[in-house]
């Protein structure tokens, strides 16, 4: 059963990937939402993701300045959520506030 659990797990967030790529910058938005929260605390999901090769596309969206900012924020929360447990943060280096994640969006 927990093979099946696996594969219903990553196949839930193809669904969302492909809508990432839809020209519908709303059903963008929920998508990222969706996405950010499928990896939350998940490693299983946050590799499923990267190795479907979304990053740059995250990376695409926050360098887009006519992208919404709501999307680029989200974009920006999404990777930052990818990368923890991968890179050594910690408290020094970890952003804490929405100011914080906003600023690196606008960068």
């Amino acid at each position: 059963m927990q093979q099946l659990s696996i594969f219903m797990d990553i196949e839930s967030s193809r669904s969302y990937i492909d809508e990432l790529y839809s020209s519908d910058l709303q059903k963008c938005g929920e998508a990222l939402v969706a996405l950010k929260n499928a990896v939350i605390g998940s490693n299983r999901q946050k590799n499923s993701v990267i190795q479907q090769g979304i990053v740059p596309l995250f990376l695409q969206l926050i360098s887009t300045p006519n992208i919404d900012a709501n999307i680029r924020f989200e974009a920006v929360v999404t990777l930052v959520l990818l990368a923890v447990d991968r890179l050594p943060l910690n408290e020094h280096t970890q952003p804490k506030t929405n100011a914080e994640m906003s600023h690196l969006a606008s960068i």
